[in-house]
């Protein structure tokens, strides 16, 4: 070859070279630049669908506490509700109570449980007799030895009835019983006070 050809050739292959050097640098820039690119659609992406997770997270978040407070609404209302029926059960309960304790206060025992009256008559019948034996037991002309048997069996009954009068509970009685309780408990308060006078 000759000397132009080889330059020729020589310029020939820089320009070749230098072309493949520039595409090939373009070619990066555009790779960078796609890269670039990729990544910043990829990171969008990424924070869009975070974005829309986030989101949905929140509603998810926003649907579980309404729920909860929904729950907690209703529950409120339903406490609120017992409340007010207990009450009103009270108010009813309460004037019925009041309305038994009078009707066995005037004399009428038929809600009175006949087991109970029939204890608490016991009880009377024996504070009767009771009464009456000390009545004579202490009058001036009682022969205190002579009833002195009589006396001690009198004590023993005594101590009976107050044990079992103490092992009844109140709480437990009925409106009826109750009210009997106590009214038959008064009357012999009442025949006890008259003997102290």
């Amino acid at each position: 070859m000759k000397k132009k050809g080889k330059i020729a050739l020589g310029i020939a292959g820089i320009l070749v070279i230098a072309g493949v050097a520039g595409r090939n640098k373009g070619t990066d820039k555009d790779k960078d630049k796609d890269k670039n690119t990729s990544s910043t659609v990829v990171s969008t992406t990424i924070e869009e669908k975070n974005d829309g997770k986030k989101e949905s997270n929140n509603d998810d978040k926003k649907e579980i506490t309404t729920e909860k407070n929904d729950k907690e609404e209703a529950k409120q209302a339903l406490e609120d509700i017992k409340d007010q029926v207990k009450d009103e059960i009270k108010d009813e309960v309460k004037d019925n109570v009041e309305d038994i304790k009078n009707a066995v206060k005037n004399g009428d025992y038929s809600l009175v449980t006949p087991e109970f009256k029939e204890l608490m008559d016991s009880y009377e019948a024996f504070y009767d007799e009771y009464i009456e034996f000390m009545n004579r037991y202490s009058a001036p002309d009682a022969d205190a030895m002579s009833m002195l048997d009589d006396y001690n069996e009198m004590m023993s009954k005594l101590d009976e009835w107050d044990d079992k009068i103490d092992a009844i509970d109140e709480d437990e009685l009925s409106p009826a019983d109750d009210a009997y309780y106590l009214l038959v408990t008064l009357r012999i308060e009442k025949k006890l006070y008259k003997q102290i006078d």
